[in-house]
């Protein structure tokens, strides 16, 4: 008797990418992609940018800015700003002893 063996599916090739789209602050530009199997999944996650990337200024690169995932539209995926923090090693040189 033989035995047949059925195929795997990979869930990676199941799934889309999708465009993290920053709020207008930041002119909505592209922060990311990310990938999800169904639109619905992408609610509420969150993705942390350095402000550097997003304002093109070398001296933020100490604050992190970190975004969560809005609405979907097509592959555009919409944010919003939960936080901003600032590196604890940066605010030590900041403040004066």
């Amino acid at each position: 008797m033989a035995t047949v063996k059925s195929k795997t599916i990979d869930t990676w090739k199941k799934k889309k990418w999708y465009k993290l789209i920053a709020p207008k602050l930041f002119n909505e530009q592209v922060i990311g992609e990310t990938p999800a199997l169904e639109p619905e999944n992408l609610k509420d996650r969150t993705v942390a940018v350095s402000l550097m990337n997003l304002t093109r200024d070398f001296k933020k690169q100490h604050t992190t800015a970190v975004f969560e995932i809005n609405k979907v539209q097509g592959e555009m995926a919409y944010c919003s700003i939960k936080s901003i923090t600032i590196n604890p090693s940066s605010i030590k040189r900041l403040v004066r002893r």
